[in-house]
C-alpha cells in the first residue's frame, strides 16, 4: 500500500449512530454532575432485546473479586476456567471461540495481538456499573469504532461515572473483601469534582490469595481409590489501578483513562495422578492509556475520536522443563497503537448515516531463538445506516478489513483484504404491547493471531482467516401487569452459525509437535431463553426473579469420514442455564444464584471416555447498608458453591468447593 493511499484512509473517519440518549453515556459524566451534552437528529429506538444487561449493584455482585464471576449469568455464554482465582479465564459465546468475542472497556476494545483472547479474570468488578452481552452487533447504538463491528459478539464493560451531591465535591469509597484460602482484597475509590465541567476518579485494589483449596483426586473409575489433596502453586498477588478524567459541556465530551495491572501468579497445572505439582510461574504486566473525545457540530453532525496505546509483558517460567537448559524462562512483549475516527450524520429525522475508520499498529517481540518478530498494520473502515419508521427499524453496515503482516526474521509480507456485511430488521408487532420481532445477519472475518501464525514449531504462516455466517431471530415481550407486578419480560433468541476455515491445532510429526491448520467447519444451532419478573410483594419488600436457559447444538461438519463428524464440539454443553433470585427488604437483601451446566465432552469425539459430568453451583449472599450520618457502611457475606462440589470446567482443573466471602465497605 502506498503512503498516499494509507494517508487518505487514515484521514477518512466516520461512523453511524442510532441511539441518541445513550450515545455519549460511555464517554460523559452523568447529567447531575456535568452540563448536559446533547446529540441531535436521533430518535427513541426500539428496545433491542438481544442485548443482555447486568447492573452490578442491583444484582448484588459488588463483593465479587472478578468480572468472570458475573459473566456466567449471561445466557449462551460459557466460561473456560483453568482453576483458582489466578487461572486463565476466557469466554465462548454461542459455540464460538474466545477470539470471536470483543471486550469493550468504556467503549474501547481491549486487545491481545498474541493470542486474540482476553483474560476476563484480570478485570475486577469494583467500580464497575454495568455489563452487557451483545450478540451479532444487534444493538441500536452504532456510534462506536469499526473494531466493535468486526466481532461476532461483544462483552460491554462500563465503569461508574462520578455523581456528586450538592455542596459535596469529593466521594470516597474504601473497603476490604476477605475470603477462604487466605484471600485478601482491599480497594479504594476517590472521585473529585473540579469546577463545572471537570471531574476525576482514581481506583486501586490489591488481591492476594494462597488459593490452596481442597479437592478430591480420583485414581481411576468410580470404584477406585480417592485421596484428599490441596491445590498447590495457585497463589496470586495482583495490583490494579484505574485513573479517569472526565470533561463535558454543551457540545464536547472527553474521557481520559489510564490502566495499570501487575500480577505474579502460580500456574497450578492439571490434577493428574502421579504427576509432580507444577512449579510454573507467570508474571503479567499490562498498561494502557486511552482517550475518547466527542464533539457536536450544529444539530446534524457528531464526531468522535479515540486514541489508545497498549503495552503488555508476560514472563513465563517453568523451572522443571526437560530441555538442554533444564528450564523455560520466556519473555513476551506486545505493543499496540490504535486510533479511531467516527462521524455521525443525521440526514433526515429518522435516517442516520455514518462512516468509521480505525487504524492500528501492533508488534510482538520475545527472547526466543529465531523469533519471527511480527508486526501488523490493520485498517478497518465501516459504513452504516439506520432508519426507523413507526413500527419498523432497519439497520445495515458494511465493514472492510485490510491487514498487512511483516516479520523481521525473513521480511515476508502477508496481506489480508475482506468485506463483511451485516443487516438487522426489527418490527414492533403490537401497537399497545411491547412485543417485538427482529432478525439479524452478520458475516464475521477473523484474522489469525500472532500465535496462530508465528508460534515456534506450531505456527503456520499460510493460515487463512476464519469466516462466520450467523443468522439470529429474536422475539421479545415486555409487560407491566399491575402495581404489584410492575415489570415482566421474556426474550427468545434462535440462531445459526456456519464457521468456515476454523483454525485448529493438529499433531504434525508426533504428539509433541503440533501445527495450526485451517481444518474445521462447524455448524451451531441454538436457542436462548431469558425471563425476568419483578414483584412488589409489600411496601417493605420486592422480589426479582431472573431465569435463563440455553440450548446449543454445535457440531463438527468438517469430514464425513472423521470420528468427530456431527459430534458436539469440545467443552460446549448442549444444555445450560441459571436462576437468580433477589429479595430486597428494608432490613436486609438476600441473593440466591444457581448455575447449571450440562454434560460436555473434553475432546471432539463424543464417547463415554471423554464425558465431563454436568454440574450445579449454588451460592447465597446476604447484604445490608447502614446509613450513619454522612457515611454509609456496606456489609455483605456470601457462601459460594454450597454443595461443595469440585466440578471441572476444564478437564483436570477442579474449582474450589464451598467457600466464604466477606465485604466491609465505607462510603463517604
Amino acid at each position: 500500500m502506498s503512503r498516499s493511499k494509507l494517508k487518505w484512509i487514515v484521514v477518512l473517519s466516520f461512523v453511524v449512530s442510532a441511539k441518541g440518549n445513550l450515545l455519549f453515556a460511555q464517554d460523559t459524566i452523568k447529567q447531575q454532575t456535568m452540563e448536559n451534552f446533547t446529540v441531535y437528529g436521533t430518535y427513541e429506538p426500539f428496545n433491542v432485546s438481544s442485548k443482555q444487561i447486568l447492573n452490578i449493584e442491583d444484582e448484588k455482585l459488588q463483593s465479587a473479586y472478578q468480572l468472570s464471576e458475573a459473566i456466567k449469568f449471561f445466557s449462551g455464554v460459557n466460561l473456560k476456567d483453568y482453576g483458582g482465582i489466578g487461572g486463565l479465564k476466557t469466554i465462548t459465546v454461542r459455540g464460538l471461540g474466545a477470539n470471536h468475542t470483543a471486550v469493550s472497556f468504556d467503549g474501547v476494545a481491549l486487545s491481545d495481538c498474541q493470542t486474540g483472547q482476553i483474560d476476563v479474570g484480570k478485570l475486577s468488578l469494583e467500580n464497575m456499573e454495568t455489563l452487557a452481552m451483545i450478540n451479532a452487533n444487534a444493538e441500536a447504538d452504532i456510534f462506536k469504532p469499526a473494531r466493535l463491528f468486526a466481532s461476532a459478539n461483544t462483552l460491554q464493560v462500563m465503569t461508574k461515572t462520578p455523581s456528586f451531591k450538592e455542596g459535596k465535591p469529593v466521594n470516597i469509597n474504601v473497603g476490604i473483601k476477605m475470603g477462604s484460602f487466605l484471600t485478601f482484597n482491599p480497594y479504594l475509590l476517590m472521585e473529585n469534582k473540579i469546577g463545572k465541567h471537570f471531574s476525576t476518579s482514581i481506583s486501586a485494589e490489591y488481591l492476594y490469595t494462597k488459593g490452596n483449596y481442597p479437592y478430591k483426586l480420583y485414581y481411576g473409575g468410580a470404584n477406585d481409590s480417592i485421596s484428599n489433596e490441596r491445590r498447590k502453586n495457585a497463589d496470586v498477588s495482583a495490583f490494579s489501578a484505574v485513573a479517569n478524567v472526565f470533561y463535558a459541556d454543551s457540545s464536547n465530551s472527553w474521557h481520559l483513562k489510564g490502566y495499570l495491572y501487575n500480577a505474579k501468579k502460580g500456574l497450578p497445572g492439571a490434577t493428574i495422578l502421579y504427576s509432580e505439582p507444577s512449579k510454573q510461574r507467570l508474571d503479567d504486566d499490562n498498561y494502557f492509556l486511552q482517550s475518547v473525545y466527542a464533539h457536536q457540530f450544529k444539530k446534524v453532525v457528531s464526531y468522535k475520536n479515540i486514541l489508545k496505546f497498549n503495552y503488555a509483558h508476560t514472563h513465563y517460567i517453568d523451572p522443571k522443563y526437560h530441555n538442554s537448559e533444564g528450564k523455560i524462562d520466556n519473555h513476551y512483549y506486545q505493543r499496540e497503537i490504535y486510533m479511531s475516527n467516527i462521524l455521525l450524520l443525521n440526514v433526515i429525522k429518522d435516517l442516520n448515516i455514518s462512516l468509521s475508520n480505525d487504524i492500528s499498529y501492533a508488534n510482538m517481540s520475545a527472547n526466543l531463538y529465531q523469533f519471527a518478530y511480527p508486526h501488523r498494520w490493520k485498517i478497518l473502515s465501516n459504513v452504516a445506516i439506520t432508519y426507523q419508521y413507526q413500527f419498523l427499524r432497519l439497520q445495515a453496515n458494511l465493514l472492510h478489513t485490510y491487514a498487512l503482516d511483516k516479520t523481521k526474521i525473513d521480511n515476508r509480507t502477508d496481506c489480508f483484504n475482506h468485506f463483511s456485511p451485516a443487516a438487522n430488521i426489527e418490527f414492533r408487532l403490537l401497537k399497545k404491547e411491547k412485543l417485538t420481532f427482529s432478525t439479524t445477519y452478520q458475516h464475521v472475518f477473523r484474522l489469525p493471531t500472532f500465535n496462530d501464525m508465528y508460534y515456534q514449531l506450531a505456527g503456520n504462516r499460510d493460515l487463512k482467516p476464519e469466516t462466520i455466517h450467523q443468522v439470529m431471530c429474536n422475539l421479545a415481550w415486555m409487560k407491566n401487569f399491575s402495581k404489584s407486578v410492575p415489570y415482566f419480560k421474556i426474550n427468545l433468541d434462535g440462531y445459526f452459525h456456519l464457521v468456515n476455515n476454523k483454525i485448529v491445532a493438529f499433531p504434525n510429526r508426533n504428539l509433541f509437535i503440533w501445527s495450526m491448520l485451517n481444518y474445521g467447519k462447524v455448524h451451531v444451532w441454538g436457542l436462548d431463553a431469558v425471563a425476568y419478573l419483578q414483584i412488589e410483594a409489600a411496601s417493605w419488600m420486592d422480589i426479582d426473579i431472573n431465569l435463563s436457559y440455553s440450548y446449543q447444538y454445535a457440531v463438527d461438519m468438517t469430514d464425513e469420514n472423521s470420528k468427530t463428524y456431527k459430534n458436539q464440539i469440545a467443552y460446549t454443553p448442549r444444555h445450560s442455564g441459571n436462576c437468580r433470585l433477589l429479595l430486597n427488604t428494608k432490613w436486609v437483601d438476600v441473593a440466591y444464584v444457581l448455575v447449571m451446566v450440562g454434560k460436555r465432552y473434553r475432546l471432539g469425539q463424543n464417547v463415554a471416555a471423554f464425558v465431563m459430568e454436568p454440574y450445579f453451583d449454588h451460592s447465597i449472599a446476604v447484604s445490608r447498608d447502614f446509613e450513619i450520618k454522612a457515611f454509609t457502611l456496606q456489609t455483605s457475606v456470601e457462601l459460594l458453591n454450597i454443595a461443595n462440589k469440585n466440578y471441572e470446567i476444564i478437564d483436570n482443573f477442579p474449582v474450589a468447593g464451598i467457600s466464604w466471602r466477606l465485604k466491609l465497605g465505607f462510603k463517604w
